[in-house]
């Protein structure tokens, strides 16, 4: 998928947030995702890495509850 959003020149951003010890989904395909971004800045991506598993972390939430407050404030 990001792969055809590059080859159209999507100009939306994303925001990747993951666990980086989530066993049902583990953190490496996103860590690759994030290396090829850097390596082809093809698409506007920030990655949002928060230490444990899939439920989050209160630091997490506090960060996309930020996030959010502030894509919805333009």
């Amino acid at each position: 998928m990001f792969d055809h959003l590059a080859a159209r020149a999507a100009t939306a951003q994303f925001h990747v947030f993951h666990g980086t010890r989530d066993w049902n989904t583990p953190v490496e395909p996103v860590r690759a995702l994030e290396a090829w971004n850097v390596s082809t800045g093809h698409l506007r991506a920030a990655f949002h890495y928060y230490e444990g598993g899939h439920a989050g972390s209160e630091a997490a939430r506090a960060e996309m509850a930020q996030l959010l407050a502030s894509i919805a404030a333009e």
